[in-house]
């Protein structure tokens, strides 16, 4: 027999409720609020961080600073500085260089003799003194068994990141190596190196009685004459202390000669003694300094 009963109904889906467009409108709204709240939120929280940052650094930058100052005052009051001529000897020059050229009247400038024994005392590593007429470098300088810690650290070793005046660790002492090579950071406020950053446009190239270097060390007080200068992305091909064949010093003599953004009309050569100043000129270039030994004792 056919059933007549009525089968179930079939389960009719949810139809969902249209919202009107204000409705849409007023979530998507209340949705950008909550984003732009959480937004500012996080740009406040950087932008605390970040300040907070900011003024760490600068006050870090401003004790640095002021612990530079006391130290090169320190050094200063600790330095016995005098000029000599005696027991000099001039360096043989392979030619004789033109009449006008500067070199005559370098070779007639007293050296720089200098008393060590107090800086010492303060600091063993302590080497020798540089003086870069025209320029605020007037300093003592170190040498510890690397190229590292004096980056970050003063004269007295107290932690710095000014650091200070320092000897390549390979070179000896007494700058009778090829290449002698010092380093320091070029300060903003023209401490340490900072001055040799500016020398291409502060009119320091307009007086040709800047371009003597003059050093001293236990050994020996040196005149150099300066004969190029020049900025470059950062390398380590001009950090070169020794070189195995004359070939290979005249290669390396020639590439610093040509690199020169100014004309020294003074060449080096293979016979020569060079003095390299090194500093950092931006973020990403170097300031390079190259002289050559003239007069010694």
């Amino acid at each position: 027999m056919i059933s007549t009963k009525p089968s179930p109904a079939a389960p009719t889906a949810s139809v969902p409720k249209l919202r009107s467009v204000q409705e849409i409108q007023a979530k998507n709204a209340r949705k950008r609020q909550r984003e732009n709240r959480a937004l500012i939120l996080v740009i406040m929280f950087f932008g605390v961080v970040f300040s907070t940052v900011a003024a760490l650094g600068i006050l870090n930058w401003r004790d640095d600073n002021a612990n530079t100052e006391q130290q090169i005052a320190l050094a200063e009051e600790n330095a016995t500085l005098r000029e000599t001529d005696i027991n000099s000897e001039l360096v043989e020059q392979k030619t004789d260089p033109a009449e006008d050229n500067i070199y005559w009247s370098f070779i007639k400038m007293n050296l720089l003799d200098v008393n060590l024994n107090r800086l010492k005392a303060l600091n063993p590593e302590t080497k020798g003194w540089v003086q870069v007429p025209g320029t605020n470098v007037n300093y003592p300088f170190v040498q510890t068994t690397n190229n590292d810690y004096y980056l970050k650290h003063s004269f007295d070793g107290s932690k710095n990141s000014a650091g200070w005046v320092f000897l390549d660790y390979r070179n000896n002492s007494n700058l009778t190596d090829k290449n002698n090579i010092l380093y320091a950071h070029g300060r903003l406020d023209t401490t340490m190196f900072g001055g040799l950053r500016n020398i291409m446009n502060n009119g320091w190239l307009s007086d040709r009685a800047n371009f003597a270097v003059r050093t001293s060390t236990e050994g020996r007080n040196a005149i150099w004459q300066v004969f190029s200068i020049y900025h470059l992305e950062a390398t380590s091909d001009y950090l070169k202390t020794t070189f195995d064949t004359d070939e290979e010093f005249q290669k390396f003599l020639t590439k610093i000669t040509r690199r020169s953004l100014y004309d020294f009309s003074s060449k080096p050569n293979v016979s020569d003694t060079i003095l390299t100043l090194s500093t950092c000129f931006n973020d990403t270039e170097r300031m390079v300094l190259h002289a050559k030994l003239i007069k010694y004792n």
